[in-house]
């Protein structure tokens, strides 16, 4: 399959009469040209597809420079054009952006340890199921909690399928006041009832580990950050890292500031009843007031891209160290005989797995890591080209049920393009 895909592939490139100028030149500036011009043809044909509304790619390899392009549109109800500045919901790059970025800096610290229990530091899980599950085990996935839990059901009249008014209110108050969406106020009790279902849920009962992907770890990791931190994750990463990295753009509710190029989610028809704009798309993230350890972090292309960029440069960031090397090494390596996960960090299957589907590219090297988001969003970071590759789609917009970007595997395809036509990998 791997083969049929790169000739199909090559055979785009060379043959189509788009790109009669690629074997004309070597030269740096048509190199960089001839990759943008496949990169646009491969996006036209997607849109055209009707696989998502737009797109921002911002990408860096060996020693070319930042490339920003965006594509499509980001409204198709209002047209607007999609441009490179725009915000974007990063639904579960939040793990690696956000949450994971957190854990390193507080483990480099000696703040916190990863053989270490939850119970350790969140006491309320001490005579819970996951009293003894390690930080270890929550970073790999493999702790056995359950994937996800529908917490919004809960809230809802299972009548007349419309918000239950005891947990959810139009108007804010001082017993309403966590920001769902717009015009949607949940109760304050809200977040503590989730935690109490959260500490209830049940986990696997295997007696040996199993990758099980879960937002739930995520969560639980997120509290964590809290309460080691002693202050709540966003205002922690924010300190440590986005404000002196000057990431304006990346943060948790943007709606709070303003609305404007924040590009909009689905319409949704089954719990907020409203099209999502500036409100997280996660359902559970968004019932915690937008704010949550595996979901809720917005920010557009350039200012992930520089995340990227700051671990690839083994923790520094304009002259400035933010992480230890040591610890992006050891975070972004292969941790488990159960997985292909490293500590937070997605990464490819090994060469010799089974389950080999050119994820995240068919050229990915061993060393590469990063994360995908739901909402259609990746990034991904491989040292071996200097690579740093992100693209940021709302394919979820106008409905989620639209999954052609995993059906054609747009991500990855425009990943395999910089590795062959830029890196010249083959």
């Amino acid at each position: 399959m791997k083969y049929i895909l790169l000739f199909l592939l090559n055979s785009f490139i060379y043959f189509n009469p788009c790109f009669s100028q690629i074997n004309q030149t070597n030269s740096k500036s048509n190199h960089t040209e001839n990759l943008k011009m496949t990169i646009d043809s491969l996006m036209a044909l997607y849109i055209g597809k009707n696989a998502l509304p737009g797109a921002v790619i911002a990408y860096s390899y060996l020693n070319h420079p930042l490339q920003i392009h965006s594509y499509g549109q980001s409204n198709i109800y209002t047209k607007n054009k999609m441009s490179s500045e725009e915000i974007f919901d990063l639904a579960s790059i939040t793990k690696i952006a956000a949450t994971t970025l957190a854990i390193m800096k507080l483990y480099e610290q000696h703040k916190l340890n990863l053989d270490s229990s939850i119970s350790t530091y969140l006491p309320e899980f001490t005579n819970s199921n996951k009293s003894d599950i390690k930080l270890r085990d929550i970073l790999l996935h493999q702790a056995g909690l359950i994937p996800y839990i529908k917490y919004y059901e809960l809230f809802m009249d299972s009548q007349t399928k419309s918000w239950n008014p005891e947990w959810i209110q139009k108007t804010k108050s001082s017993k309403f006041n966590i920001p769902i969406a717009k015009n949607c106020w949940g109760n304050a009790t809200l977040k503590d009832t989730i935690w109490k279902i959260i500490i209830a849920s049940k986990i696997s009962e295997k007696s040996q580990p199993e990758y099980l992907y879960s937002d739930l770890d995520f969560m639980i990791l997120g509290k964590i950050v809290d309460a080691v931190s002693h202050q709540d994750l966003a205002h922690y990463v924010t300190e440590q890292f986005y404000r002196p990295m000057a990431l304006h753009s990346m943060g948790f509710n943007p709606f709070m500031k303003s609305s404007h190029h924040i590009v909009p989610t689905e319409n949704d028809s089954v719990f907020r009843f409203q099209l999502l704009q500036g409100y997280v798309h996660d359902e559970g993230a968004a019932i915690l007031g937008g704010m949550a350890g595996h979901a809720g972090l917005f920010a557009n292309a350039k200012d992930l891209w520089r995340i990227g960029k700051m671990l690839d440069n083994y923790g520094v960031w304009q002259g400035k160290r933010y992480l230890d090397s040591a610890t992006i090494a050891y975070f972004t390596a292969y941790q488990s005989t159960w997985s292909r996960r490293g500590l937070g960090f997605d990464k490819p299957e090994l060469k010799t797995s089974p389950k080999n589907d050119g994820y995240p590219s068919f050229f990915s090297t061993p060393k590469t890591y990063g994360h995908t988001g739901f909402t259609g969003t990746c990034i991904w970071i491989d040292p071996t080209y200097n690579l740093v590759f992100v693209f940021l789609s709302n394919r979820v917009h106008p409905t989620r049920t639209n999954n052609l970007i995993n059906q054609l595997r747009i991500r990855g395809s425009i990943l395999d393009t910089i590795y062959s036509v830029g890196c010249g990998v083959q």
